[in-house]
């Protein structure tokens, strides 16, 4: 039996992606050759964004954010970057812009991924904590969100307003993670469409 350990080529090109690509292994024997080829699965998603809806009647939704450990090129430190769109606000403090951190506006736990592939909570990240990692920038309408300790799982909840808008109006945002400055990942938009209920 002969082993063999393999590796990506270009891991960039498969980030935040899962599926199969075909392996093949050659033997030359005095000058006869055999290959073997077999298809392997992998999984390359670090990066899982979902909304809960359950409140628009209250006029906000909110967000979960859920990152799996990744093998990064260099030792930077890790993080990632929210775009609001259009209609959507992050709840702040009306005397000074600041984020608000009350009332579970944000909300941050450190874990593992479980044998399901699910994340599993091992802690949270208290308000001083999360003051430390958490940023906005609102001429750009992004929220950045360091990760203390990029080998570790996190998953990040948020909530945003949906501020004057209408029936049928589609509201959106979208999650990259990031190294220095570097994009490694991208979460394909999240959308809503905002219902009867608004």
């Amino acid at each position: 039996v002969i082993l063999l350990k393999a590796k990506m080529t270009d891991p960039a090109a498969y980030a935040n992606k899962v599926g199969t690509v075909p392996n093949t292994a050659y033997l030359t024997i005095k000058g006869h050759t055999i290959g073997s080829t077999q298809d392997v699965i992998y999984d390359e998603g670090s990066l899982d964004k979902t909304l809960d809806s359950t409140n628009i009647g209250k006029q906000f939704l909110t967000w979960t954010i859920e990152y799996k450990p990744y093998t990064f090129a260099t030792n930077e430190d890790a993080y990632l970057e929210d775009k609001l769109g259009k209609g959507l606000e992050i709840r702040r403090n009306k005397d000074d812009g600041s984020l608000s951190f009350s009332n579970d506006n944000y909300k941050m736990f450190v874990g593992h991924i479980g044998s399901d592939k699910k994340f599993v909570k091992d802690g949270e990240l208290s308000v001083e904590e999360l003051k430390r990692n958490l940023s906005y920038n609102e001429t750009d309408r992004i929220l950045k969100i360091k990760l203390p300790n990029k080998e570790k799982a996190y998953q990040f909840i948020y909530v945003t307003d949906v501020y004057k808008q209408n029936v049928g109006v589609r509201v959106q945002n979208i999650v990259t993670l990031k190294q220095g400055n570097k994009t490694t990942h991208v979460e394909k938009p999240k959308e809503y469409v905002i219902g009867s209920g608004y």
